[in-house]
């Protein structure tokens, strides 16, 4: 407005003195407040809305993290600001896990539960389950309640895993399935689960392993690292299957391992947790003996 007086006021002077001097100076100062007036008087420019990245903006993104030597749970949770029991959640860590160095952990992009739907899940189950709102899971993942089926990843938002006091049994198997008329099963005790020393997360396969064995390390995080994490301790490792041996495959988000109850041929009789049923559930099966690699 104050440019616009001022060259209103030259133009008058101009036109009344007919001076050159002063038409000329109304002329530059009318070039000039056109350059600055003219990026004002575009309404599109004033109309649009540009996107700016702001450090506050949300972000999604699930990250691999490799661990160094000497980090802890208390120092990568206070570095990706999100709560210990997250970390430990989505790598099946135990309350008192270490980290060995070279470790890759997933770190969640907030606090809370990495779930992948399981078939007949619903999102008001899957938000009860985990303590969590199912306004915020649809939210925070841009999904419609339609969209959750089978197999979808969902970050569940400050939700929460309920982990009961794990119970150290010794349980008796016994089964009369039988293939060409041999006993494919025989009776096997489980060895009493060192339960002092099993760090893994109860509801698990590597809890439930590691429970049976009661000699594995108390960490080796998830059953995807199991394989090489068993070398790095000195156990031995290959591909010939062995009643008591850890039955090894890095197939799946985090990997599985059961434990060997019996061979026959090239089957193997394995039980395991957190696979026919879902979370916390033990089943067993005759699976191929090539389907995986073993620790002993």
């Amino acid at each position: 407005m104050k440019n616009q007086s001022a060259l209103s006021v030259a133009l008058v002077a101009a036109e009344l003195t007919n001076d050159q001097n002063t038409k000329s100076l109304a002329e530059a100062v009318n070039k000039a407040n056109n350059k600055v007036m003219l990026p004002l008087a575009d309404s599109d420019v004033l109309q649009k809305k540009q996107p700016v990245a702001t450090a506050g903006s949300v972000t999604r993104e699930i990250k691999q993290h490799v661990v160094l030597a000497g980090e802890t749970l208390t120092e990568l949770a206070n570095r990706y600001n999100v709560t210990t029991d997250t970390i430990r959640w989505a790598n099946n860590l135990g309350q008192n896990a270490l980290l060995d160095e070279g470790w890759s952990l997933t770190i969640l992009p907030t606090s809370g539960v990495l779930y992948k739907v399981q078939d007949g899940d619903t999102l008001a189950g899957i938000a009860d389950k985990y303590k969590a709102s199912s306004e915020m899971i649809l939210n925070y993942n841009l999904i419609k309640e339609n969209e959750i089926k089978q197999d979808v990843e969902l970050i569940i938002p400050d939700g929460v895993i309920e982990e009961p006091k794990p119970v150290t049994t010794v349980a008796t198997t016994q089964s009369t399935t039988t293939q060409n008329n041999v006993s494919n099963t025989p009776t096997t005790t489980a060895r009493p689960g060192n339960v002092g020393y099993n760090n893994y997360a109860y509801g698990y396969c590597t809890w439930y392993v590691a429970n049976r064995r009661g000699d594995l390390p108390p960490s080796m995080g998830d059953a995807r690292n199991w394989y090489y994490a068993a070398q790095s301790y000195g156990y031995a490792v290959g591909s010939v299957p062995a009643v008591g041996a850890v039955a090894w495959t890095p197939n799946g988000y985090y990997g599985h391992v059961a434990y060997v109850e019996a061979v026959n041929g090239d089957q193997v009789f394995i039980s395991e947790m957190n696979y026919n049923g879902g979370w916390g559930i033990t089943s067993t099966r005759w699976a191929s003996a090539s389907s995986f690699s073993y620790i002993y």
